[in-house]
């Protein structure tokens, strides 16, 4: 998913490999209904990756995509409905649905020239966020732009961990949270002319994580609470261990410091050679043994932490957009303004029923 992602960023409709795996996810899809969440549904991998809803509604929606590209029409429309039918579910609360996705899948069936399948997806988007006249107003057209201009940005979130101690300490030290790596511009977007073009910028796609992290913990409490909690409890015993151990040499190797040193004193009877060495050795060797088990336990509690952090183990789909910003109309190449430099969007030449997807980092 992350590589066709990327490939259709640059124009490039490489679906095959996504095309011959959604053909065996299609028939891994369960329905579940829980009392926490009380409706989605999963795909559990081999491997056991729990993927959430967005991230097999985006697959279908990149194939979608893809297919337009290659000017596969009817497969096009398949895909695409196959993201609305997972994104309607069954009606009850609960259940997972976004403005953004449905804005986005709005452009995709503008792409298979279905204008009315349009149209409801920008008024589902429009209900579920207000704020969002722009795609009341679109559902209102009877007739799609004569052009439209998608521009994904961001690079997507990253997870860390917020160790919490909460009602169950196990859980409280694995939580993570997603964070935001980009720092949102004003963007100003012209066209070939240098006429400003008005836009419309879609909601945040961070609810596509929390929810990721709510329905992981969920499905995986029981089962990752037991092996966390085996975890935990092998990692704060081999701390322990190492730590006990790096003390018990630390004060050992004071005492025998200290000892030789005294005995070099003694029988060397106090001349000044053997007072200096005997000192020499007492001193060095109790600093010695002192950073040595410092280190020790310095070292295991950086390992204890680097056990219990997972959040560079997390699985996800990475690279998915933050935002999408709506552009109609327009002559020639779409042009940006972020408040440093300006950026041209080539014409794409397989823009299917007038309708382009580009890509901005829109960050630092």
């Amino acid at each position: 998913m992350e590589q066709t992602y990327l490939a259709l960023l640059q124009g490039r409709p490489d679906i095959d490999e996504l095309r011959d795996f959604a053909a065996k996810v299609d028939h891994s899809v369960r329905i579940r209904v829980s009392e926490e969440l009380a409706f989605f549904f999963y795909i559990e991998t081999p491997e056991g990756y729990y993927a959430s809803e967005h991230e097999i509604i985006w697959m279908h929606m990149l194939l979608s995509w893809g297919y337009s590209l290659r000017g596969e029409t009817d497969s096009a429309v398949v895909e695409a409905k196959k993201a609305a039918l997972l994104l309607e579910g069954k009606a009850r609360a609960g259940r997972f649905d976004d403005p953004m996705l449905r804005v986005i899948l709005a452009a995709l069936w503008m792409m298979c020239d279905r204008w009315e399948d349009a149209r409801v997806d920008f008024r589902v988007a429009a209900r579920l966020d207000p704020s969002l006249r722009w795609a009341a107003a679109l559902s209102e057209l009877s007739a799609p732009p004569e052009r439209l201009t998608i521009v994904l940005t961001g690079t997507g979130p990253e997870p860390y961990w917020k160790p919490e101690m909460q009602m169950n300490p196990l859980r409280g030290m694995r939580d993570l949270e997603f964070r935001n790596q980009n720092r949102e511009k004003r963007l100003t977007f012209f066209d070939a002319t240098g006429r400003a073009l008005p836009s419309n910028r879609s909601p945040h796609s961070h609810p596509w994580y929390e929810r990721h992290l709510q329905r992981n913990n969920v499905i995986r409490e029981a089962l990752d609470d037991s092996r966390y909690g085996q975890r935990v409890l092998v990692s704060t015993a081999k701390g322990t261990a190492k730590a006990g151990a790096g003390i018990t040499v630390g004060i050992v190797g004071t005492v025998l410091s200290i000892g030789v040193g005294g005995a070099i004193i003694y029988y060397g009877h106090d001349s000044q050679e053997a007072v200096a060495v005997g000192l020499f050795i007492a001193i060095k060797g109790t600093q010695w043994s002192y950073e040595f088990a410092r280190d020790m336990v310095k070292d295991s509690v950086n390992t204890a932490l680097d056990e219990f952090d997972i959040s560079d183990r997390y699985r996800y789909v990475r690279f998915l957009p933050e935002r999408a910003h709506l552009i109609t109309g327009g002559r020639g190449p779409i042009r940006v303004w972020d408040g440093r430099q300006m950026q041209t969007f080539e014409e794409r030449p397989n823009a299917p029923q007038g309708v382009s997807i580009h890509y901005l980092p829109d960050g630092d």
